[in-house]
């Protein structure tokens, strides 16, 4: 069947669960019990069915942390945050890996811990005043926008992922706001 008549989303969400589709590539990732997001794939495209149930393929089995490992809280023992591919990383909850943001609180701590709030999906793309982006004369394309909120300080992360199905790309960015003092 020829891309574009098959009748599917460029973006898919459902449970916490998202996917990303373009003519020949699917990028996804699931929310963790802990608020997390996990990513779990980025490759050739697999056509998802409607209730998603091909995360159980490929989304990692775990029963207990990896080897000499610290869990990250007595609720979720096996979560492992240095065995985790995050969809960001942060400095100070045992994500060893280079961070995707690295703050200094006001109280010195530079311990970050952002976890899911919420997320829309908007046809085209939100315009931006500054710096340079991507776009599509056409504005044939979708934007996923996942809220994030640090678990103790007053501080979010809107995720921007904007799909361009017939250009085959997905870009990634996002805005890192203050709300505290």
């Amino acid at each position: 069947m020829e891309f574009g008549k098959r009748g599917y989303k460029m973006i898919i969400a459902k449970d916490g669960k998202f996917v990303l589709q373009t003519k020949s590539t699917t990028y996804a990732f699931d929310t963790l019990q802990t608020g997390h997001l996990e990513h779990l794939y980025y490759g050739g495209r697999i056509d998802f069915s409607e209730d998603l149930k091909e995360f159980e393929v490929i989304k990692p089995k775990r029963e207990f942390g990896p080897g000499n490992t610290i869990s990250y809280d007595e609720e979720h023992f096996s979560f492992a945050p240095e065995d985790t591919c995050f969809e960001i990383s942060s400095t100070g909850k045992g994500d060893i890996r280079s961070p995707f943001v690295s703050i200094v609180h006001k109280d010195g701590s530079r311990t970050s811990d952002f976890l899911y709030e919420s997320h829309e999906i908007v046809k085209g793309k939100p315009e931006r005043k500054t710096l340079p982006g991507s776009y599509d004369e056409e504005g044939d394309c979708e934007t996923l926008i996942v809220t994030l909120k640090d678990r103790s300080y007053d501080v979010k992360i809107d995720l921007y992922y904007v799909v361009y199905e017939k250009k085959d790309v997905i870009a990634r960015y996002c805005d890192l706001k203050n709300e505290g003092d």
